[in-house]
């Protein structure tokens, strides 16, 4: 034992191993080095011409252009757009125009291999956004879905959630479904989340969608499957369609208001005619010069304008639980002083024939009950969404004196992840520090904690925060990749493959997101060259 601990008996048993073995490197001849090199020199010059078709697909995908036209042949005279650039750029780059002269194996204009450029370039998007949201503390989805031209249904989902500071929201893809049931919704949105937050299911707080009943559904919806596994994910109907939900309830409310959006509609329709509008022309005079016509173009062009700058804030991408509600409060405070000018609206002359219709100030006052009614029932800030009272910070001066207990009680029920102690001695001193509040922005109140390295002494109020900001209040960024597809799946193109219509969409809606990831081009490369064998090489030795 003594023998077999020595050095002696160490080098020995190396000697041994080692016997009758040269160098390693000496193994390495120079014939093989220069086969070596030889390989990477024709990899670097493949690799350099692909990079620049994956370039000229970009482009394609960016601006929203098909990739291939009727005629795809080398000899024709109407190529897609992505075979025209490609020999546009041919023009202008002399190695790449011999590449595509001379070369038979892989030319790289091919549909397949479009195809599998897309999917690269799906992937590495794909492998960033997870990269992103495995960095992320919390995650909300974004569902919509729509039926094409053909009847298919087809569902988008976005991701949102908080990255340095700042809410992110990403576009993860287009998903086929077999119909519109709960149950195929469900399948398809749980396995997406599955792949995304597998292991950590408390990281998702919100999911968002739009008025349908097959998602909203309290007992059968969409929204309870995925909250019976994701057990933080809280349901927020889309704001903006609850707006449209509230002018709806008021523009039905009275006969008489009825008859004058039906009037409105009525004359863009007129405008959009053929010449021949003699007949239809009396019916719009006689509109416009009516007396009913003109008191409710006068109320309504007092209404609309606050509904309109409501509508737009609901659609910032930056619209978060807290600016949501200092936006309602303003609304509301413009109707109730509406409500209240009713009175004072002087009603147009009449012919002799017809009196005034006193019964309108009090209908006007109804639509201004009926807004207010609908905003108190659809907007009311209850269970999750009363954590954000606690950040509103026109109220601190108040909570120094008042402390929203309710709402704190509330938000550790609805999250918790929040430690109810700490959180209340945290906003307690946060109230009364005016050096650390500047803004009503919860993403600039972020700002300043990130800025004064104030995470540990304020971690829960950052949790809380974080929660706020990740917490989406509309479904619009999921609308805006529906105009996208609209753009990319023309009528001719339906039967578009939905990973090239994902891809596609991709790198159109996330073109910033790309042109920040580094070295992308190379890494659709290798990711191409990995995806099956090829006769041309692209990766090194």
């Amino acid at each position: 034992m003594k023998h077999e601990q020595s050095a002696k008996h160490m080098n020995s048993v190396i000697d041994l191993l080692m016997l009758g073995k040269v160098n390693s490197v000496a193994q390495i001849d120079s014939a093989y080095m220069l086969s070596v090199a030889k390989h990477n020199e024709e990899v670097e010059k493949n690799r350099n011409v692909l990079s620049k078709i994956i370039n000229c697909v970009k482009f394609c995908g960016k601006f929203d252009l098909p990739l291939r036209g009727h005629a795809e042949a080398t000899s024709s005279k109407n190529p897609g757009i992505f075979r025209g650039l490609v020999d546009f750029a041919c023009g202008l780059d002399s190695s790449l125009d011999a590449h595509i002269r001379n070369v038979t194996v892989f030319k790289g204009l091919s549909k397949s291999i479009q195809n599998e450029l897309l999917e690269s370039m799906l992937e590495i998007c794909k492998n960033k956004i997870k990269e992103e949201v495995k960095n992320a503390e919390y995650l909300a989805v974004m569902c919509d879905e729509t039926t094409d031209i053909y009847d298919k249904t087809q569902m988008v989902i976005v991701l949102r959630y908080e990255l340095q500071g700042r809410p992110v929201e990403r576009f993860w893809g287009f998903f086929n479904l077999i119909n519109k049931t709960v149950e195929a919704l469900s399948i398809v949105l749980l396995k997406e989340l599955q792949i995304l937050i597998g292991d950590y299911p408390h990281k998702l707080i919100a999911q968002t969608y739009d008025g349908a009943a097959v998602v909203i559904g309290a007992n059968k919806g969409v929204q309870t499957i995925v909250k019976e596994v994701y057990t933080n994910a809280h349901f927020i109907h889309c704001y903006a369609h609850q707006l449209n939900l509230i002018v709806e309830q008021a523009a039905l409310q009275n006969t008489d208001v009825r008859v004058f959006f039906n009037s409105v509609s009525g004359i863009p329709a007129f405008v959009s005619k053929s010449p021949q509008k003699v007949a239809a022309a009396a019916g719009v005079k006689r509109v416009v010069n009516d007396p009913e016509f003109e008191f409710w173009l006068e109320f309504f062009s007092k209404v609309m304008p606050h509904v309109d700058i409501l509508f737009s804030q609901f659609q910032s991408r930056n619209i978060d639980a807290a600016k949501a509600n200092a936006s309602l409060k303003a609304f509301t405070s413009a109707v109730h002083k509406l409500r209240d000018e009713c009175d004072a609206f002087v009603p147009p002359p009449e012919p002799k024939r017809r009196k005034f219709n006193t019964d309108r100030l009090v209908a006007a006052k109804e639509v201004c009950d009926v807004i207010l009614l609908q905003c108190r029932a659809r907007f009311s800030f209850t269970n999750h969404l009363e954590a954000s009272k606690l950040l509103l910070v026109n109220q601190f001066p108040v909570y120094t004196k008042d402390f929203p207990s309710t709402a704190l009680v509330q938000a550790v029920a609805a999250y918790p992840m929040l430690e109810k102690d700490k959180l209340r001695t945290e906003l307690s001193v946060l109230y009364t520090r005016e050096d650390l509040y500047k803004s009503e922005n919860l993403i600039d109140l972020l700002e300043i904690m990130n800025n004064n390295h104030l995470q540990s002494t304020f971690s829960e109020t950052v949790k809380l925060l974080k929660i706020l900001i990740t917490t989406p209040m509309i479904t619009a960024e999921a609308e805006r990749c529906f105009l996208t597809l609209k753009r990319i799946k023309a009528f001719l193109r339906n039967t578009m493959a939905i990973e090239r219509l994902s891809a596609l969409a991709m790198i159109s809606i996330e073109n910033i997101m790309i042109t920040e990831i580094k070295d992308f081009n190379e890494k659709v490369i290798n990711h191409f060259a990995t995806l099956k064998s090829r006769c041309t090489d692209f990766l090194f030795k």
